[in-house]
């Protein structure tokens, strides 16, 4: 099945652009209804990270459909981006080659909210600690 830029089958997601996809991560959002959004973050080597949001066909392959894109610096490198809740909303923290942290609010899908520069090269990966009070980058 072909979804946007990327192809999931089974298993396997692949970039329709040729490029590799560098990180993968899943997360299910829930609503004060107890409903949940299962949400699928993609880090692509074509400059983009896609949240897809995923929904439970009783079929043996899932859908999915890209719900947002966000710009990063990400041609050669396998940069890696992972969510985060924090008390106003659900974010997105990624590296980039251009050695800053990105981190994008889901729900505007505008410029990022805030940059955190001070890297010396590209910043392959980020994380947060368990309560997100605490933020962690590796640069090369």
């Amino acid at each position: 099945m072909r979804t946007s830029n990327c192809t999931f089958v089974g298993k396997i997601l692949a970039s329709a652009s040729g490029r590799p996809v560098t990180s993968i991560e899943f997360k299910a959002w829930f609503t004060s209804q107890d409903h949940s959004h299962p949400s699928l973050l993609v880090n692509c080597c074509d400059s983009t990270v896609k949240i897809f949001k995923v929904s439970e066909q009783p079929t043996s392959v899932n859908q999915m459909k890209l719900s947002s894109q966000f710009p990063i610096i990400a041609k050669d490198e396998p940069i890696r981006s992972h969510f985060c809740a924090n008390r106003d909303g659900s974010c997105i923290v990624t590296g980039s080659e251009d050695s800053i942290v990105y981190i994008y609010d889901i729900q505007t899908v505008k410029a990022p909210i805030n940059q955190l520069q001070g890297h010396s090269g590209i910043v392959y990966d980020v994380s947060w600690n368990y309560d997100e009070s605490i933020l962690a980058s590796c640069d090369s």
